[in-house]
């Protein structure tokens, strides 16, 4: 009876390399999207992991694969621009204002995708048909994981869909890239059920996560998908024309949705917001930008305190006031505002206000009396103090001796 040889590499180094080529993958492509679920950090430490055994890989059995396809990619039309953005942002650190926060998210973006371009050059050129089911395997098992979280936790900041404070919904917006590629793979083995099943669950697990844009993503990736398996070429003709028209009608988009949408913090479009309230006021910086990862934290620019003052309707002449930002429609009764209320030296009112909106003041400085009967009386409130009304809550009258400078909040409550 023949004896049916086993599998076997006649160099061992060779077989060394390609065991380990495979733990890299694994780590990468498995443990990752799954651990990235439960921490925020897995990326950083897990990534650099993955690349130091496909290193180490490479070293045992180099060949020119490595340098050379890194060298393509980089020089390639795709890479110079990638290599243009890079610089870019880095550049923007010399005038963002944010202190060093920017800097060390710059550092760990950058240092990640670097990573993750070395260990794409140093993989070999043709892998074990295999390892082609990790990424699927991967991409299934991240999905599930987030469905599983999703159900067993009850935390709101598990459930708030910011990818900023949850890592759940940070996971799905990780899927929406994972799963092209890992569904390609299965399109590769002719397994087309797998890939059905597995769009299936990464659709769901996102629906879970409570991210739209996570399901937008997905969803334009699917056209983009569709379109390369028709004809890969002319797809990614179009892709890139499509790419090159957003980024040119990008900052009209911003300005049409900061003129037409009221700015919220848990808006799904609050970067596009932040971007047109700074092409409307910011002259320069809205070429330049106001440095890497202000559209995540706002503007934090120093306030012009000599102009941009008006008297608010009905309000006497030595009170002005300055809207930092918002827009509150009392027409309409919806939206909000921050603003600046100052009143000059001996100004008063002499009726209460009413008005159908929630209202927060807090005294910056000076004095502030309330129930006055025009310029004497009232209660005394100095620096520091701090209150909130409801609607319809009468307030007032208002005086002050000194001036004073309060910091208010204004809004309706959502509808």
């Amino acid at each position: 009876m023949p004896v049916k040889p086993s599998r076997h590499y006649e160099d061992p180094v060779a077989g060394a390399a390609h065991i380990i080529t495979r733990l890299a993958i694994a780590l990468l492509l498995i443990v990752t999207p799954i651990a990235s679920v439960g921490t925020r950090s897995a990326i950083y430490v897990l990534a650099p992991v993955g690349v130091a055994l496909t290193l180490v890989a490479w070293l045992l059995e180099p060949g020119s694969r490595g340098p050379r396809q890194l060298r393509a990619a980089i020089f390639s039309p795709t890479g110079m621009i990638a290599v243009f953005f890079f610089c870019w942002a880095a550049l923007s650190l010399i005038w963002t204002p944010f202190g060093t926060g920017p800097s060390e998210r710059f550092v760990k973006s950058a240092s990640t995708f670097v990573l993750a371009a070395v260990a794409a050059a140093l993989l070999p050129e043709r892998t074990r048909t295999s390892n082609l089911y990790l990424l699927p395997i991967g991409a299934a098992a991240g999905a599930i994981a987030i469905v599983v979280l999703a159900v067993v936790s009850k935390s709101p900041s598990v459930h708030s869909g910011d990818p900023d404070k949850s890592l759940m919904a940070r996971a799905a917006f990780g899927l929406a890239l994972l799963v092209w590629p890992a569904l390609g793979a299965l399109v590769v083995r002719a397994k087309p059920r797998w890939a059905i099943g597995l769009a299936v669950i990464v659709v769901v697990a996102e629906l879970f996560a409570g991210v739209p844009l996570a399901l937008a993503a997905t969803a334009l990736g699917a056209l983009v998908f569709a379109g390369a398996m028709v004809d890969k070429q002319t797809a990614a003709r179009w892709l890139a024309i499509a790419g090159a028209a957003l980024f040119l009608v990008a900052p009209i988009v911003a300005l049409i949705a900061y003129a037409t949408i009221t700015m919220t913090p848990s808006s799904p479009l609050l970067p596009a917001l932040v971007w047109g309230s700074y092409l409307v006021r910011d002259g320069f910086y809205a070429l330049v930008g106001h440095g890497f990862d202000a559209a995540r934290l706002g503007d934090a620019s120093a306030l012009d305190m000599d102009s941009g003052w008006e008297t608010p309707k009905g309000y006497p002449s030595g009170i002005k006031q300055k809207v930092l930002s918002g827009h509150l429609d009392m027409k309409n009764r919806k939206g909000g505002w921050t603003r600046l209320l100052k009143f000059e030296p001996g100004t008063y009112t002499t009726v209460p206000f009413e008005h159908d909106y929630w209202e927060e003041v807090f005294v910056i400085k000076g004095d502030m009396w309330v129930g006055n009967e025009g310029p004497e009386g009232g209660e005394r409130f100095g620096p520091f103090t701090y209150c909130v009304r409801p609607p319809h809550v009468a307030h007032g009258p208002f005086r002050t001796e000194e001036g004073c400078l309060l910091l208010e909040q204004h809004y309706y409550d959502p509808q």
